[in-house]
């Protein structure tokens, strides 16, 4: 196994409530979803024994109250043992990509019963038109109801 790395925080104050306009919210989570992507992909060219998503022993976990900004890579949810759905799409994206399918993290939104907004990310991978031709969901995948 890899020495362990080291945290890389950001302290984004664009996530505090009322603190900015929602599409910047969106635009965010989704330039945070392909930089895990590049992290994954460095870590599977780096570790090519690393188990594929699915064969892995890592199921999805419902992100907790209070640490649900964590981005985690693929050998801190080896780890684990689990994942969130930013995490389990970035490693899927990561390996679609290695294996020559253009792939990228699909992220949608939806509201909470309090009124805020939740964000799901999945997979989409693209024909060689450039269109969607599947949307692939690791988080239901693994567990998610």
């Amino acid at each position: 196994m890899a020495s362990p790395g080291y945290p890389l925080c950001f302290d984004l104050w664009l996530f505090a409530e009322g603190q900015s306009l929602p599409h910047f919210k969106r635009m965010a989570v989704e330039a945070l979803c392909v930089a895990l992507v590049a992290i994954d992909m460095a870590y599977l060219e780096l570790h090519p024994e690393t188990p594929g998503l699915y064969d892995a022993d890592v199921v999805y976990k419902k992100e907790k109250p209070g640490i649900e900004k964590q981005w985690w890579d693929i050998p801190k949810m080896l780890s684990l043992g689990y994942g969130d759905c930013k995490g389990l799409a970035a490693w899927r994206a990561a390996e679609l990509i290695l294996a020559g399918e253009i792939a990228e993290p699909y992220v949608t939104e939806g509201k909470t019963s309090n009124g805020g907004t939740l964000y799901h990310v999945r997979v989409a991978v693209y024909g060689p038109e450039g269109n969607v031709q599947r949307l692939e969901d690791p988080s239901r995948d693994l567990g998610m109801t």
